[in-house]
């Protein structure tokens, strides 16, 4: 549903996709919609034409390091290419002497072998890329959240992209504002205004086929946190949560419409007004009435 409220800035970065532009880095708060967006302009780009590849930095233990983003780029460009592929380059090291030089050697030439192999990975991605260009196909590499990966020196050069972008392959990536790009460009995705909070709200509800009164649906879009549409989706989630509790509140009330509205306003008044409470708290109703032992543990992380 946030896509809905980022509609003009997915067409611009199609539009700049489809015009040549080789690396988009979005920007955005936590529960800005980043991974949203990035999703609905994958299905797009899939539906025009466009090889796409998805990775979620940190999201499984094959995605969280940037050396890992970048040999799954390579795997990728390796099994698309097929036949067309060359053969990586691989060399084996001859240790002679007893088993503890052997050993000895290793631990001496470990940096050296370090810098050989990422030099050779760098080397293979953009062979790769170059051959990929060539090849006629055109390929968008979609990351989300590069600020998740493991901070080190890999992830502040961004190996997983090749040293000259251009060709049939672009990229897009997502991060925090304050996670560090080499100095390239980025688009910062803005708060969300009123219209478009509406239009996250009600994209949620006809997801769950629910409606809300106009009564709280403006009293959501004043909430201080109201310009995140996580925050959004957690605020319809939790009056999905309303049980036996809030519906005896609505029979003594007088039942009836009215009566709904007054008690699911009553709930608003008292969710928290961040992001980081409000999920903290949407988890808590949920081990609560929902009765698993689960949700608690999970809390301590």
């Amino acid at each position: 549903a946030a896509f809905r409220a980022r509609k003009a800035l997915a067409e611009q970065v199609l539009s700049d996709i489809e015009a040549g532009k080789s690396l988009t880095i979005l920007t955005g708060s936590v529960g800005s919609g980043k991974s949203t967006l990035l999703s609905h302009i994958a299905a797009q780009l899939q539906s025009r034409g466009w090889d796409t590849v998805s990775l979620f930095s940190n999201l499984t233990a094959q995605t969280g390091t940037a050396t890992d983003l970048q040999a799954l780029i390579i795997s990728y460009r390796e099994q698309a290419l097929g036949p067309d592929a060359p053969q990586a380059d691989s060399t084996a090291q001859n240790l002679a002497g007893t088993p503890l030089e052997q050993l000895q050697t290793l631990v001496d030439t470990q940096v050296q072998k370090n810098t050989q192999e990422a030099k050779q990975r760098q080397q293979r991605l953009e062979q790769l890329c170059t051959l990929y260009g060539k090849s006629g196909r055109k390929l968008v590499i979609l990351i989300d959240a590069i600020d998740q990966l493991f901070p080190d020196e890999s992830r502040d050069d961004l190996v997983f992209l090749p040293t000259v972008l251009s060709g049939n392959v672009r990229y897009v990536m997502t991060c925090l504002p304050q996670t560090s790009v080499k100095g390239y460009d980025t688009i910062t995705i803005p708060p969300i205004d009123d219209r478009d909070k509406e239009q996250v709200i009600r994209g949620i509800l006809e997801f769950h086929n629910r409606e809300l009164s106009p009564a709280v649906l403006h009293a959501m879009l004043a909430l201080p946190a109201s310009h995140n549409p996580l925050y959004l989706s957690f605020l319809v989630q939790r009056l999905m949560m309303m049980n036996r509790q809030d519906f005896n509140a609505i029979r003594s009330q007088g039942d009836g419409m009215d009566a709904i509205t007054r008690q699911q306003l009553h709930v608003l008044k008292s969710c928290p007004d961040t992001l980081e409470a409000m999920s903290a708290e949407l988890m808590d109703t949920a081990a609560e009435r929902i009765g698993s032992a689960m949700v608690p543990q999970a809390l301590t992380y």
